[in-house]
């Protein structure tokens, strides 16, 4: 029985050292009023993010005009932030911000007929999305301060 209990912690002790051990991320461009701290980012939190192009039914509708029904794609997904505040200021210490936009969109045109309206026939043109997929964008743009 002590051969067995032995092995295992044997077996336990190459485990562990096996492991990669953690070496925090250290942002050295951030400054601190506490000496003390030190912000870290643990890389198995930094998730990596996703996103995809799915298609839908989108109704094209013009006054005078009869509906029209299309196929387009919209974006979705979840892409990763980081936001720092900065001690001092509004402004933040450090941002990083992707979401799940279009990167390939193009023209497309429909036809529509138009019974109640002057020009019987009307051609409209509308973004198709074609592909998505997760970028940077700005917060302060999205009027956060």
């Amino acid at each position: 029985m002590k051969t067995l209990g032995a092995v295992c912690l044997l077996c336990l002790l190459v485990i562990i050292k096996a492991r990669p051990s953690y070496k925090p991320k250290v942002l050295s461009n951030l400054k601190s009023t506490d000496a003390q701290s030190l912000f870290t980012v643990d890389p198995s939190q930094l998730k990596k993010g996703w996103c995809k192009t799915r298609s839908f039914e989108q109704t094209i509708k013009l006054p005078g005009c009869l509906p029209v029904k299309i196929i387009n794609n919209y974006c979705f997904g979840q892409c990763s932030s980081i936001y720092i505040p900065h001690y001092n200021s509004l402004m933040p210490a450090f941002e990083s911000c992707t979401a799940c936009t279009p990167v390939k969109m193009n023209w497309r045109s429909v036809t529509l007929r138009c019974p109640n309206a002057e020009v019987k026939v009307k051609k409209h043109r509308y973004r198709h999305v074609k592909r998505c997929r997760c970028r940077g964008i700005r917060l302060r743009s999205a009027g956060i301060p």
